[in-house]
């Protein structure tokens, strides 16, 4: 017997891998081993079938990932840059004009973050308060790339008193709130008065409707 396995391996055609024939030789087994040959079957298959689905929940978790990963970057600056006693930045032109000529660097811009309530006739949100230089390069304001209803340059006050605002999606759906509607912005932050301290409140007029397609910030920023 180990004279005729000998002939039939010196026998193989020499481009064939020793691996091939072993897997061929086992998966071609002869009539009286009819079982082994049914068994190797089951066993390739439930192999298969097992990498087959590995295959497909790696590739379901990293497209899931990239998903994740470009709507928060589309919705949100990839570096944000703030001073360390968390005092606004007085020459903020000059140094968003020194940062773009760090390399690796596409655009910059100055902008602010509030906390607030808004509200509106019917109901009342937290909300965070984004403000974004108009001036700045497009690049660099990621709400032009997001907003599904309005125009952006509509946020510059027209007149006094007809300042703009852009909603998130979800947040003005909570709000009851469309384009052209208006929204009171209530700062936690008082202003001292003869009655006491007294909350800040300022009118404005919903502009746009963004959707960045990430519910964080879709429900709570403006």
């Amino acid at each position: 017997m180990f004279e005729k396995e000998a002939l039939e391996l010196r026998d193989w055609p020499k481009f064939k891998s020793f691996e091939f024939f072993v897997a061929s030789r086992y998966l071609r087994a002869k009539r009286k081993q009819a079982v082994i040959a049914v068994i190797t079957t089951i066993a390739v298959l439930g192999i298969g079938a097992g990498v087959a689905v590995l295959i497909i929940a790696l590739a379901l978790v990293t497209g899931f990932n990239e998903d994740i990963q470009s709507k928060l970057l589309q919705g949100t600056a990839h570096l944000n840059l703030l001073r360390s006693d968390g005092e606004g930045i007085a020459d903020y032109r000059a140094l968003a004009q020194r940062l773009t000529r760090v390399p690796g660097v596409t655009a910059a811009a100055a902008t602010t973050y509030f906390r607030v309530m808004l509200s509106s006739t019917y109901e009342g949100q937290g909300a965070i308060i984004k403000g974004v230089d108009l001036s700045a390069p497009r690049e660099a304001n990621e709400v032009y790339s997001t907003i599904v209803e309005g125009e952006v340059t509509s946020l510059a006050a027209g007149q006094p008193g007809e300042e703009g605002m852009i909603l998130g999606k979800a947040l003005a759906e909570e709000l009851n709130l469309k384009v052209s509607d208006y929204v009171t912005v209530i700062s936690p932050e008082g202003r001292l008065t003869p009655f006491g301290v007294t909350p800040r409140m300022k009118r404005f007029r919903i502009t746009g409707i963004f959707h960045s397609g990430l519910y964080e910030y879709d429900s709570s920023w403006a």
